[in-house]
């Protein structure tokens, strides 16, 4: 299956499904292709977390197969912990593989956009880069998560998937 991107701006094509392992494989093979921004981004989220003091523990919500997540790991060498959270089992399989050789690197299956997601988590974190939300709507209602602890200095980070637009708060 091939994944078809006609807007490139866009992180996910409608239609994908992350349940299923080839579409979610498709993506994989297709989501870096023709994104040049990609990487420059990563490496914004990884220079905003690197100022946080050792021992931060970040989270980050929509993790994929843990791309952004190694650029920040690789940056960040002081971080205590980096919780990945994806909702597709097959996205935590790859980036459990990425990320072996980082012992911060945690893993939790859970849908943010369910009621009790945060209840699988094991808060206190200091940044929580976001890349899966469509609007600062919807990011203003994550961060007033009941249940998510967030302790400063902390970042939260959007990621509006256009050029160089990370929202920081």
């Amino acid at each position: 299956m091939a994944i078809h991107y006609t807007d490139p701006q866009i992180d996910v094509p409608p239609g994908v499904d992350f349940h299923d392992a080839k579409q979610a494989g498709a993506w994989v093979s297709a989501c870096e292709v023709g994104k040049p921004w990609r990487d420059p981004m990563r490496q914004r989220f990884a220079n905003l977390v690197s100022t946080l003091p050792p021992g931060a523990r970040v989270l980050e919500l929509g993790a994929g197969p843990g791309y952004l997540a190694d650029f920040v790991l690789q940056s960040c060498p002081n971080l205590e912990s980096y919780t990945l959270l994806d909702f597709s089992e097959h996205m935590l399989e790859l980036s459990q593989k990425r990320l072996a050789g980082f012992e911060a690197a945690r893993f939790v299956k859970a849908d943010f956009k369910a009621q009790d997601w945060h209840r699988a988590l094991a808060p206190p974190y200091t940044a929580q880069p976001v890349r899966a939300l469509r609007s600062q709507d919807a990011a203003e209602e994550l961060k007033g998560t009941e249940g998510l602890k967030v302790i400063p200095p902390s970042l939260f980070l959007l990621w509006e998937n256009k050029d160089d637009e990370v929202i920081e708060d």
